[in-house]
C-alpha cells in the first residue's frame, strides 16, 4: 500500500498545482476499479477538479476511505495516468486494470536518491512538453563529423545491413564501436539511425508521441537527440515526462510478456530437491501474508527434467535500473525440443544469456544471487569449465569498477553439486522467478553450511574458520525460506586490521559499525537487515551515504572503546539464553529457550538489557543492549535478569576477526556467529 503515486512518487499535494488531482487503483470483488478524478484539500477547502466526460469528482478523503475497505490501493497523479495511458497506447499493449493492478504492487519505485531536492520539492509539470522547434532552436551548429578515411572488413556489408544491426544498439555502444571500426562510425550520418533513437522503445521514446505528430522530413533527428540529452533536460518539465515514460517503460515490458509452461512437468516426488528461494511473504515482516504467496499474489512452481543430451543453458533477465531479475529459463537439447519456464518478451530491457555445456552430466548446478525479490542472477557450474560469468548483474553499479565487486543480492552455492542433476524446479509470480531448486535421484547432495548458506555480501573465504559449532541457528538459516546470513571482516581476513580497530557502536538499528585509528567514518560495519544493502565504506558520495552517516552517528555512551593499537583484541563473545519462564510475552513466538537480540532493541522487558557480551584479552567488555547500565557483569546478568550466558567455542589457535549475523523477519530477533582467522 502505498501513500505515493507509482509512477512520479510524490504525494498528492495540498496546493494548487499538477501534484493535486489524482485517482486511486483499487481492487474490488469484482476485479480492480479506477476512481475518477479527484483533487488534494488545500488550506482545508475542498476545490473540485475539472469535470470530463460526465466525472464524479473526489477529495482527498475518498482515497483514505477505498484505504481502509481494501488491501490494495494504487494512487497516481491525474497527470501521470494519462501519460502512463499514452505510453502503453504508443507501444500498442492493452490496458487491463486487473494485470495493470497486480504489476503495480511488484513496481519498482521511482528513484529520487540524486535528485536536486529543490527540485524534489518543486518538480515541473510532466504534462509541458516545449515543441520539436522549440526544442531544436537553442543549437543549431553540429559538430562535424569525418568521414571514415580508408576501408576495413565491415565495409563489405552492404549500408543496409549496418543500419539495421546499429539501430538495435544504444547510441553509446555505438560510439564504442567506431573505435574498432571507421565503417561502422559512417552510421552517424545516417537520418535513420538517429530516428531510431526516437521510437516507442528506444532512448528517446519519451517524445515518441511529439515526433510522430510531425512529419519526418522536417526533423533533423541529430540535431534533436543532441538537444534532448539529459545534461540539457535536467530539472525541466520534459526531463520530468522522461522519468515517468522511465516508468511506463517497465509497465510496457512487464504487461507484454508471454508465459511460457512447460508441456510436460517432472513428478515432484520422484526427486530430491534443494531449493533457494525469495521472501514469501510483503515488504513488512510483520504483515504476513498466506504461504505459496508473493507480495500477496499467487505464484507457480514448474519441475522439469533435464534432457540426457542437454547442450546449453540459456537464461532470461529484466534490468530494472540497475539490478537485474531473472525471468526465465531455457533449455536446449540436441534432439529434443527446447524447453522454456518463466516470462520472456522482446524488448531493450530484456537480456538473454547462454552457456554451452558438453553434455548433461557436465551439468552441476547454480551459484545463485537472490533477494528477498527473487533471483536476481545465476552462474552456470560445470565439471569441465567451472563457473560462468554472471548472467545478470548482481553488482553495485555505484561502487568504481576497479574496486572489489560490491553485490547488492546474498549469495549461495547451496545448488552446486558433485552428483548429478536430473531436474529443475522453476518458481514464477506475475513476471519473475522467485526460487529455483534442482532435483536429483541420488540424495547424496549433503548439506554444508559454508556453500549452504545465504551469505551477504559474498561467499566467506574457505581459510576462514566458521566456528558453525556453536552457532545454534544452523537449521533456520538453511530452512525453507529466505534466510540471509551478513557477515563483516572488523580484523581483516589474516588480522592485519586488529591493530588498527579503536572502538565499535552497538545501538544502532540495523548495523554494528567499526573504527579505526585516524578514520571519523565506519570503514566496515555488520549488517543485519534483511535486505542487502551496501556498507558505508563501499558507497560513494551520494545522498544516502550522507543521510546515513547523519542518521546513525552512535550515541557516546554505546560506543565500545578498544585499544587496538596497543594490543588489545576481542577474545570472547558471550550470547545469552532465555531462562525457562522468562519473557511469557514472546515465549510462543520464540520457543522456550532461543538465542536472541532485539532488532530495535525495545521487544525486551524492562529487566533485560541486553543478551550478547563482547570481552576482550584486557578483561573489558561490553554488552549489546540499551541502557547505560551494560557494563555489569555475566554473573549480575545471570542473576539478576535471569539469563544464561554461553561462550562460542572458537577453533583453537585461530583469533576473532569477524562476525556474522541471522535476523529471523518475524520478530527480528538476531542470531551472531563468530569467524576466526
Amino acid at each position: 500500500m502505498r501513500d505515493c503515486c507509482i509512477c512520479c512518487g510524490l504525494r498528492v499535494a495540498d496546493q494548487p498545482s499538477w501534484l493535486e488531482t489524482f485517482r486511486v487503483l483499487y481492487s474490488t470483488p469484482e476485479g480492480a476499479c479506477l476512481s475518477d478524478i479527484g483533487r488534494g484539500n488545500w488550506r482545508g477547502l475542498s476545490y473540485p477538479a475539472p469535470v470530463h466526460d460526465g466525472q464524479t469528482i473526489h477529495t482527498r478523503d475518498f482515497f483514505w476511505e477505498v484505504q481502509d475497505s481494501t488491501k490494495t490501493v494504487v494512487l497516481l497523479h491525474a497527470g501521470c495516468w494519462t501519460l502512463l495511458c499514452q505510453h502503453l497506447a504508443d507501444a500498442e499493449v492493452p490496458l487491463c486494470l486487473d494485470h495493470l493492478m497486480e504489476m503495480c504492487i511488484l513496481a519498482p519505485p521511482p528513484d529520487w536518491d540524486s535528485l536536486d531536492p529543490q527540485i524534489f520539492d518543486n518538480p515541473p509539470d510532466p504534462s509541458i512538453v516545449p515543441t520539436i522547434q522549440q526544442l531544436t532552436q537553442s543549437d543549431t551548429d553540429l559538430p562535424c563529423l569525418a568521414r571514415p578515411g580508408h576501408a576495413d572488413c565491415f565495409s563489405v556489408l552492404p549500408r543496409e545491413i549496418i543500419e539495421m544491426v546499429l539501430t538495435r544498439l544504444l547510441a553509446v555502444d555505438v560510439f564504442h564501436l567506431r573505435l574498432a571500426s571507421r565503417t561502422l562510425g559512417s552510421i552517424f550520418w545516417s537520418q535513420t539511425f538517429w530516428k531510431s533513437r526516437f521510437a516507442v522503445d528506444g532512448e528517446r521514446g519519451f517524445l515518441h508521441s511529439a515526433t510522430a505528430r510531425k512529419s519526418a522530413g522536417q526533423i533533423n533527428w541529430r540535431l534533436l537527440y543532441r538537444c534532448t540529452s539529459p545534461s540539457r533536460l535536467y530539472g525541466s518539465s520534459l526531463w520530468n515526462c522522461k522519468r515517468i515514460w522511465e516508468v511506463s517503460r517497465w509497465f510496457i515490458v512487464t504487461l507484454s510478456m508471454a508465459r511460457r509452461i512447460p508441456a510436460a512437468q517432472a513428478s515432484p516426488d520422484a526427486f530430491h530437491w534443494t531449493n533457494v528461494q525469495g521472501d514469501d511473504r510483503d515488504g513488512d515482516p510483520w504483515n504476513c501474508v498466506p504461504l505459496g504467496t508473493y507480495f500477496g499474489l499467487p505464484v507457480a512452481t514448474y519441475r522439469i527434467e533435464i534432457p540426457p543430451d542437454l547442450v546449453s543453458i540459456t537464461v532470461t533477465v529484466i534490468r530494472e535500473k540497475d539490478v537485474t531479475w531473472v525471468t526465465a529459463l531455457q533449455l536446449l537439447s540436441a534432439t529434443h525440443p527446447a524447453v522454456c519456464v518463466g516470462y520472456i518478451a522482446q524488448a531493450p530491457e530484456i537480456q538473454h544469456y547462454t552457456v554451452a555445456l558438453p553434455s548433461a552430466s557436465s551439468f552441476q548446478g547454480f551459484e545463485v544471487a537472490l533477494s528477498s525479490g527473487g533471483i536476481r542472477a545465476l552462474r552456470v557450474c560445470s565439471r569441465s569449465t567451472g563457473l560462468s560469468s554472471w548472467l545478470g548483474n548482481p553488482i553495485d553499479a555505484r561502487v568504481a569498477p576497479q574496486l572489489e565487486p560490491v553485490y547488492r543480492a546474498c549469495l549461495t552455492r547451496r545448488l552446486v553439486s558433485t552428483g548429478d542433476i536430473d531436474a529443475l524446479q522453476v518458481t514464477c509470480n506475475m513476471y519473475r522467478v522467485v526460487g529455483i531448486g534442482i532435483g536429483q535421484r541420488d540424495s547424496s547432495h549433503r548439506v554444508d553450511f559454508r556453500q549452504q548458506a545465504l551469505w551477504h555480501p559474498c561467499v566467506p573465504a574457505s581459510s576462514l574458520s566458521l566456528n558453525e559449532d556453536s552457532f545454534e541457528a544452523i537449521p533456520a538459516a538453511l530452512g525453507p525460506g529466505y534466510h540471509p546470513l551478513y557477515w563483516v571482516l572488523f580484523g581483516g581476513p589474516d588480522g592485519h586490521a586488529l591493530r588498527e580497530l579503536t572502538s565499535l557502536s552497538f545501538m544502532l538499528s540495523s548495523q554494528i559499525p567499526f573504527y579505526y585509528l585516524h578514520e571519523p567514518c565506519p570503514r566496515v560495519e555488520l549488517l543485519f537487515g534483511y535486505e542487502p544493502v551496501s556498507s558505508l565504506g563501499d558507497l560513494p558520495q551520494t545522498r544516502e551515504r550522507r543521510s546515513r552517516l547523519a542518521d546513525d552517528l552512535p550515541d557516546p555512551k554505546y560506543v565500545f572503546r578498544i585499544d587496538g593499537p596497543g594490543g588489545e583484541r576481542i577474545d570472547a563473545v558471550y550470547v545469552a539464553e532465555m531462562a525457562e519462564g522468562n519473557n511469557r510475552r514472546y515465549a510462543d513466538v520464540w520457543g522456550p529457550r532461543r538465542y536472541m537480540v532485539c532488532h530495535y532493541m525495545l521487544l525486551f522487558p524492562a529487566t533485560a538489557n541486553g543478551h550478547i557480551q563482547i570481552s576482550t584479552n584486557r578483561g573489558r567488555f561490553c554488552r549489546l543492549g540499551r541502557h547505560p547500565t551494560r557494563f555489569r557483569s555475566r554473573q549480575e546478568a545471570e542473576a539478576n535478569d535471569g539469563l544464561s550466558f554461553t561462550k562460542i567455542q572458537t577453533t583453537p589457535g585461530t583469533t576473532i576477526v569477524g562476525f556474522y549475523a541471522f535476523k529471523t523477519a518475524e520478530c527480528s530477533v538476531l542470531h551472531l556467529g563468530v569467524i576466526s582467522s
